[in-house]
C-alpha cells in the first residue's frame, strides 16, 4: 500500500476503478476540518445571539461580523 500526501497536507482516497480509470476522494486534513466546524459553529452561534437581540432588551451592543477577528486557520500558508 502506498499513502500518499499532497503538499496542503491532504491524502487522496481511491474509492472505486472504472476500467482504466479511478475515482478519488480528497479528505481534508483534519485541522482544516476542525476549522472549519469552528467557523460554522461561531457563526451559527453569533446569528443566534443576534436573533436573541432583535427580539429582546439587551443592555449590551454586539460588534458587527465585519467587526470580529477572523480566524487564524484562513491566513495560514505553507
Amino acid at each position: 500500500m502506498v499513502l500518499c500526501v499532497m503538499q496542503d497536507g491532504s491524502v487522496p482516497e481511491i474509492v472505486g476503478e472504472d476500467g482504466n480509470y479511478s475515482f478519488v476522494r480528497v479528505r481534508q486534513p483534519l485541522v482544516d476540518a476542525i476549522a472549519t466546524n469552528c467557523d460554522l459553529i461561531r457563526d451559527a452561534v453569533q446569528g443566534l445571539i443576534e436573533t436573541y437581540c432583535h427580539a429582546f432588551r439587551v443592555d449590551f451592543q454586539l460588534s458587527s461580523k465585519a467587526e470580529l477577528p477572523i480566524s487564524k486557520s484562513c491566513c495560514m500558508s505553507l
